[in-house]
C-alpha cells in the first residue's frame, strides 16, 4: 500500500530560539530591577513633601513666571525636567512586587532547566553533502569533560538562584556571569554529547550483541556490534591496499575462531603476520585449544618451515584426485587456463603430468611428492619418461594419445606438448620447494593434511612471499585444494579456510566449495582487495558465483569504480522523505511592492543507501556490508580492534649444521680453488709443469667456473636434498627400457 506523504506548513523552526530570547529579556529586566531594589519609594516621598498646586489661572489671564525656572503646564502644574519620571517609578513598583512573589527566581529556575536540558536535546551536526560520513564519537572518550561541563553548569545555576540575596559588586557581576555560565556550559556539553549521537542517516552496526557456539562478533565504534551468527554460510571481505581487511577483520576472526576451538586453514599472503596471530590466539585461548597443534609451511625461512606432501598416496583414493591437483598447479603456472577455453597442447600437459603422479603413486608411493614429479617431466629423455608410464595400466591411458603421436613420427605435436609442460613447471623446480615438499615420512616428517580430522584437529598456515608469488603460489594452491577436498566431508570437526588475498591463487572449482562447505561445519572466509582481481583470477562467471555464495559481506575501501558500485547496488535503495520548499513574489493584488508567496512539498523518494563516493571516502577498518541470519541484515561502522597481550613469533622448527667429517665451506672452497687452478695450468701448457718463463694463465670471464659453495650448512642441506630427488628419478627411469627411443638411453650418454 502506498502512502501519500502529508505536507508540512512551511516554518523556520526558531521557535525555540525565540522563546530562549524572551526569557533572556525578562532576565535581563529582572537584573534591572535588581540593581535599582528601592528607587521606586523616592518619588512617593517627594510626592508627600511637595507644597499643594495653585489653582488655575482664568482663561485670557497671563501665566505668571515659575519660580526657579520652573514652567507651568497648562493645568497649571509644575512640569519635571523628565516627562516620563511619572511611569518609570510605578512600572519599577510593579516589578518589585513580582519579585516579592518569587517570579525572579522561577525565571531563573527556568534558565537551569534549559541548561540542563542543551546536554541531552542537541541534534548530531549534519552530515555534509560530498564529505565523508561523520563517525560517531566514542562516548567514554567524552564522558569526562560532560561530567565536567555540567558540573561547572550545575553550580553556577545554584549561585544564579541565589543571587538575589547578593548586593553591590557581587550582585551586578555575579548575576550576568552565573546566567552566561550555566547556559554556556549545558550548551558545550551538550555540543559534545551530540558527537556520540548517529545521525540518523546511513547505516549503523546493531546495538546488541548475538553470541552463537561460532559465531564472530566484531564491536565496532558507538558501542554496537557487527554479527555473523552463522560464519559457515562463507564470509567475503572486499577492501584495497591500507583498508585494514587482515587487521580489523582476518585477525579477530582467527581468535575468535581458535578461541572456539576450532581448526583449519590459513593462507598467510605476507607471511608470518596472520602466523603470529594463530600463535597468540593460541596462548591466549588456554585450555579450548589445547586440543589444536599448529603447523606452519613456507617457502623462504627454511628454519620456520615444516615439511609437507600434498601428494600423499594414501590421501589419494580415485584417480580423479590426480587430476584435479595437476590442474591446480598447472593452472597457476599458466593463469590465463583459469578463465577456460579449450588448448590441446595444455590439456595433454595435464594428462601427463597426472599420469607422473598417478605411477608414482602406484608403484613408488614414498617418492609420489611434487618434486619428484616436477624432476621427472623435467627429465631430458622424455620419450623414457613415456616409455616407463606406459608400464602402468592406468597412466597409460592419460599418455596414450601422445604415444601414438611418437610411434607415428608426430614430432612436431609431441614438441609443442613437451615444451608446454617443462616450460611450466621449471618454475617451481627449486631447492627450497623440494626440500619442504618432499618429507621422508619413514624418519617421522611430515603430516597429514586431514586439517579437520576429528581424532587429530590441526591448524596450517601456509605462507606466501609477495616478491615470489608466482613461484610459490601454484604449489600453495595445490596445498589449499588438497586440505579442502580432505576437509570437506561430513562428520568431521568444526573448521574453517581464510584466504588472504585470495586472488593470489587459483583453486579449481572454489566457487562451489562454500555452498557445501556450510552442511559439513567448514566456514570460509575470503579477503582479497576488489572485484577486478577476482576476476582476473578466476574470470567473471565463476567470480560472480563465488560472490552469491559467500553470503556474509565485508567492504572496505576500494579504489575500483566497478567495486564500488557493486557495494552500492548490493544494499540498495530506501525511500527517503524529500521536503521541497519554493518562494516567490507576486506583482498582482493591487500593491505596489506586489505579494510575497511561500510554497512547500513533501515527497517520497528512493535514493541508494550507500553511494558510490561513500564507498571511496570509507576510513581504515570502516566497513559496509550485509550479514545473514541476523536482526540487522545491513551495516556500516567502524571495526574497533582490541589486540591480545604478548608477542608470540615463530621460533625456529630446525636447525642446520655440518655432520660429522662433512667438510666446512672454507674447506670445500680451498679444494676447489686449488682443483680450478691446477686445471687452467694443465690445459694452457698441455700437461707441462708451468715454469718461470711460461706462466700459468688467469681464468677468463668466459671460462666456465664450479658451482659456487653453499654459503652455510642450510643451503648445503637443501642443495645436497634437491639433488637427491634428481638421483632418486634417475634410479627409477633406470629401471625401464627406453622402447620407444631404444637407440638413446638416458644413462649411456656422456654428462
Amino acid at each position: 500500500m502506498t502512502t501519500t506523504p502529508t505536507a508540512r506548513p512551511p516554518g523556520t523552526g526558531a521557535g525555540p530560539l525565540y522563546g530562549l530570547v524572551f526569557l533572556l529579556c525578562l532576565l535581563g529586566a529582572e537584573y534591572y530591577l535588581l540593581t535599582h531594589r528601592g528607587l521606586a519609594t523616592v518619588p512617593a516621598r517627594q510626592e508627600q513633601a511637595a507644597p499643594a498646586r495653585p489653582a488655575a489661572p482664568k482663561p485670557g489671564a497671563a501665566t505668571p513666571p515659575a519660580a526657579g525656572g520652573q514652567a507651568i503646564d497648562p493645568l497649571g502644574g509644575l512640569m519635571s525636567g523628565d516627562i516620563m519620571s511619572g511611569w518609570e517609578p510605578k512600572l519599577q513598583a510593579q516589578g518589585e512586587q513580582l519579585l516579592a512573589y518569587g517570579a525572579g527566581k522561577a525565571l531563573r529556575g527556568v534558565l537551569l532547566l534549559i541548561s540542563v536540558a542543551l546536554i541531552f536535546i542537541q541534534a548530531p551536526p549534519p552530515q555534509r553533502p560530498g564529505k565523508p560520513r561523520r563517525v560517531p564519537r566514542d562516548p567514554e572518550q567524552v564522558r569526562g569533560p560532560i561530567i565536567g561541563m555540567a558540573a561547572v553548569g550545575l553550580l553556577a545555576g545554584v549561585g544564579l538562584l541565589l543571587v538575589d540575596g547578593a548586593t553591590g559588586q557581587l550582585l551586578e557581576w555575579g548575576y550576568p556571569a552565573a546566567a552566561v555560565i550555566t547556559l554556556g556550559a549545558g550548551f558545550i556539553a551538550g555540543q559534545l554529547k551530540a558527537t556520540t549521537k548517529e545521525t540518523g542517516d546511513g547505516l549503523t552496526a546493531e546495538r546488541l550483541r548475538i553470541d552463537t557456539p561460532y559465531g564472530i562478533v566484531l564491536p565496532v565504534q558507538g558501542k554496537r556490534y557487527i554479527n555473523v551468527p552463522n560464519p559457515f554460510r562463507g564470509v567475503l571481505v572486499l577492501g584495497g591496499a591500507g583498508a585494514g581487511k587482515s587487521y580489523s577483520v582476518g585477525e579477530p576472526i582467527i581468535e575468535q575462531f581458535v578461541a572456539k576451538g576450532m581448526c583449519g586453514l590459513i593462507y598467510d599472503f605476507k607471511f608470518p603476520v596472520l602466523a603470529g596471530a594463530v600463535q597468540k590466539a593460541l596462548v591466549h585461548a588456554g585450555d579450548q585449544a589445547e586440543h589444536l597443534t599448529h603447523h606452519v609451511i613456507n617457502f623462504v625461512d627454511m628454519e620456520r618451515t615444516e615439511k609437507v606432501n600434498p601428494l600423499r598416496a594414501a590421501d589419494m583414493p580415485a584417480i580423479s584426485y590426480a587430476m584435479e591437483y595437476s590442474k591446480t598447479i598447472l593452472t597457476n603456472l599458466s593463469p590465463a587456463g583459469a578463465k577456460g577455453g579449450d588448448n590441446f597442447f595444455t590439456d595433454s600437459a595435464e594428462q601427463v603430468f597426472t599420469a607422473v603422479i598417478w605411477f608414482y603413486r602406484n608403484n613408488y608411493p614414498n617418492l609420489c611428492t611434487i618434486p619428484h614429479v616436477v624432476a621427472t617431466v623435467l627429465s631430458p629423455d622424455i620419450l623414457h619418461v613415456l616409455s616407463m608410464l606406459s608400464k602402468d595400466s592406468e597412466a597409460r591411458l592419460l599418455v596414450q594419445s601422445i604415444i601414438t603421436a611418437v610411434e607415428n613420427k608426430a614430432d612436431k605435436q609431441l614438441a609443442g606438448i613437451i615444451a608446454s609442460l617443462q616450460q611450466a613447471v621449471a618454475k617451481i623446480a627449486t631447492p627450497e620447494i623440494s626440500w619442504v615438499l618432499a618429507p621422508d615420512e619413514a624418519k617421522g616428517e611430515g603430516f597429514s593434511l586431514n586439517l579437520n580430522d576429528p581424532k587429530a584437529p590441526r591448524l596450517l598456515t601456509v605462507g606466501n612471499d609477495p616478491t615470489l608469488r608466482t613461484t610459490f603460489s601454484p604449489v600453495i594452491a595445490c596445498i589449499a585444494a588438497v586440505a579442502l577436498k580432505l576437509m570437506n566431508q561430513q562428520g568431521k570437526h568444526p573448521s574453517f579456510v581464510l584466504v588472504d588475498e585470495g586472488a593470489t591463487i587459483y583453486v579449481p572449482g572454489l566457487e562451489v566449495i562454500p555452498a557445501t562447505a556450510r552442511s559439513n561445519k567448514v566456514a570460509m572466509v575470503y579477503m582479497t582487495q576488489d572485484m577486478a582481481q577476482l576476476n582476473d583470477a578466476y574470470g567473471k562467471d565463476k567470480a560472480q558465483v563465488l560472490v552469491s555464495n559467500l553470503n556474509n559481506h565485508f567492504f572496505g575501501k576500494v579504489n575500483s569504480l566497478e567495486t564500488a558500485q557493486l557495494i552500492s547496488n548490493m544494499v540498495g535503495k530506501e525511500e527517503k522523505e524529500v521536503v521541497s520548499v519554493s518562494a516567490g513574489k507576486s506583482m498582482g493584488g493591487g500593491k505596489a511592492s506586489g505579494g510575497r508567496n511561500l510554497s512547500q512539498s513533501v515527497s517520497l523518494q528512493e535514493r541508494q543507501v550507500v553511494r558510490t563516493q561513500d564507498v571511496y571516502n570509507l576510513q581504515q577498518g570502516e566497513f559496509v556490508g550485509q550479514v545473514v541470519e541476523a536482526t540487522q541484515v545491513f551495516f556500516q561502522g567502524k571495526i574497533l580492534r582490541t589486540e591480545l597481550e604478548g608477542s608470540f613469533p615463530i621460533e625456529p622448527l630446525a636447525t642446520f649444521g655440518y655432520g660429522e667429517g662433512y667438510p666446512t665451506p672454507e674447506q670445500q672452497a680451498f679444494v676447489l680453488r686449488a682443483r680450478a687452478n691446477t686445471m687452467a695450468e694443465l690445459n694452457q701448457l698441455g700437461g707441462v709443469t708451468p715454469t718461470q718463463e711460461t706462466p700459468a694463465r688467469k681464468t677468463g670471464r668466459t671460462d666456465r667456473q664450479e658451482r659456487p659453495v653453499p654459503a652455510n650448512a642450510l643451503q648445503a642441506v637443501v642443495r645436497a636434498n634437491h639433488e637427491r630427488i634428481t638421483r632418486d628419478v634417475m634410479d627409477v627411469l633406470g629401471q625401464y627400457s627406453n622402447y620407444l627411443n631404444p637407440r638413446k638411453s638416458t644413462f649411456n650418454d656422456p654428462e
